[in-house]
């Protein structure tokens, strides 16, 4: 039974009548919205509902407990400022310990010393590979350090570049050295007073180095080194070794050269100190860390000191 003409005009009537509040809700709340963002220095307060209170703001009976029952906020527009980030002025010190590796209960105790220490492995220590992995795992830097052909009679290890070699077998077994280690930030030199000298065998280290996201850092055995030299030219980030923690072998001069760094970081601004796991060194370092005087100075990583080298 179809309804009365009447009822459905009715019924189409007030659903248009909804449909058309609805619509200008919608508008009054964009409306809103836009003034609050097109108005960004207008505060606009909370409207607080309490119990019992109606919105024509009579005062409330005495006694009734003021507890919000709707607390409606419209967001505010402000402008967002970010603080201004002073720059940290303080002289950068960076500690490297090479021949790491071998000595297993040296490394157990170095471990102990902050993550920004850098540590240069041996790429013939037994499990280097798992070595490196935890010492990255801490949050370090890792560096091959690699065997080089010293002045006189020392033997720097195996797997060493050596001037005798043919420059196919000198590659091959800096290539070698490379693979020991699944991760590398840089490449500093084991010994190597003598082949860091010659310049030719320096060109061909670093064009093998080129284009590994790795830093070179000249640990400076010689005065007459052009590795450093050699890795700028072939456009490696390039540090150099400014002070030896040990230059005696034991450590014995360890707390002297650690003053001597500060010194050099104070006039400079950095400085970087390379040691070796010896137990006299190791207490050294320990001492030097814990009473390091950081309104002055701060202790950070080789790959922070090769980040700067970039900006």
């Amino acid at each position: 039974m179809s309804q009365p003409k009447g009822r459905v005009k009715k019924v189409i009537g007030q659903r248009k009548h909804q449909r058309q509040l609805i619509v200008a809700g919608v508008g009054i709340a964009c409306a809103v919205l836009l003034a609050v963002l097109l108005w960004p220095n207008r505060v606009m307060a909370p409207v607080t509902l309490y119990p019992q209170q109606v919105l024509d703001s009579r005062a409330m009976p005495a006694g009734v407990a003021r507890k919000p029952l709707v607390a409606m906020y419209l967001p505010i527009a402000m402008p967002s400022v970010a603080p201004v980030r002073q720059p940290d002025r303080r002289a950068r010190i960076a500690i490297v310990l090479d021949d790491m590796g071998p000595n297993r209960p040296a490394l157990e105790r170095a471990s102990r010393l902050p993550p920004a220490v850098s540590f240069a492995f041996l790429p013939y220590a037994r499990d280097v590979r798992a070595l490196t992995a935890a010492a990255r795992a801490a949050g370090r830097t890792v560096l091959l350090h690699m065997p080089m052909e010293p002045m006189g009679t020392a033997d720097p290890g195996p797997g060493a570049l050596l001037l005798s070699l043919d420059p196919a077998e000198r590659d091959r077994r800096l290539v070698a050295a490379l693979a020991a280690f699944d991760h590398l930030d840089g490449v500093n030199n084991h010994m190597g007073s003598r082949i860091t000298a010659d310049r030719a065998a320096m060109d061909a280290v670093m064009a093998r180095l080129k284009g590994r996201g790795l830093f070179f850092l000249d640990s400076r055995t010689t005065g007459a080194t052009k590795a450093a030299d050699a890795a700028a030219r072939a456009g490696l980030v390039t540090l150099s070794r400014d002070v030896f923690i040990d230059p005696d072998g034991t450590g014995a001069e360890a707390p002297d050269q650690l003053q001597r760094s500060l010194a050099i970081a104070a006039r400079t601004g950095q400085a970087i100190a390379i040691g070796h796991p010896h137990r006299l060194t190791l207490d050294a370092l320990e001492a030097f860390v814990a009473t390091l005087d950081r309104t002055r100075f701060r202790l950070v990583s080789l790959s922070e000191l090769a980040a700067t080298q970039t900006d």
